[in-house]
């Protein structure tokens, strides 16, 4: 829904930056009213939501890189190696 109306947005004003400012805007008063839904969470918590994904983000991507193309990952300062198809 978020993006159909930021798409629609962007193709009425010609301005991706100011639909996407609007989107995030929505969007952030979404997490707002869901937050306050499921618990007694700071007000703070729906703006500064999409730093918290864009850290999630990162460590994913991060780890998939040390998986898929160095095959090894660290642990509690061991180096473990990464049998190729996963070794289950």
């Amino acid at each position: 829904m978020l993006a159909s109306s930021g798409l629609l947005l962007a193709t009425v004003t010609g301005s991706w930056t100011w639909a996407a400012g609007v989107v995030a805007l929505i969007y952030a008063v979404q997490m707002g009213w869901l937050a306050r839904r499921t618990g007694s969470f700071s007000i703070l918590v729906a703006p500064l939501f999409p730093l918290a994904l864009v850290g999630f983000v990162w460590i994913f991507l991060v780890s998939v890189y040390r998986v898929r193309w160095l095959r090894r990952v660290s642990w509690k300062g061991r180096v473990f190696e990464v049998l190729p198809g996963g070794g289950g």
